[in-house]
């Protein structure tokens, strides 16, 4: 064969190899979008709290910890151990 037949031969396989490679790259993309779309708060563990730096008390929390923080505030429950416990031994009271 003429070396310019092994050339274009070569460069088809190359771009066979890149055109799979690049499909599958999408759909393993495509798949994480929608993984994404599916649970809004999947990435919410991994990002500091937006108002760490003017809180003591979220600092060192991630968004998430924060959301379930002020939900656990509003709803009344307690904060700490200690009121956990202060709590279970005034229902044992009544």
């Amino acid at each position: 064969m003429k070396k310019s037949v092994m050339n274009y031969a070569f460069s088809g396989v190359v771009l066979a190899g890149s055109a799979v490679w690049a499909a599958a790259a999408y759909k393993k993309r495509q798949k994480e979008l929608e993984k994404d779309r599916e649970n809004p708060n999947r990435k919410l563990h991994q990002i500091e709290s937006a108002d760490a730096d003017k809180d003591p008390e979220e600092k060192d929390l991630t968004q998430l910890d924060s959301v379930q923080k002020s939900e656990w505030v509003a709803n009344g429950f307690p904060q700490t151990h200690a009121e956990r416990r202060a709590l279970e031994e005034e229902e044992v009271k009544n």
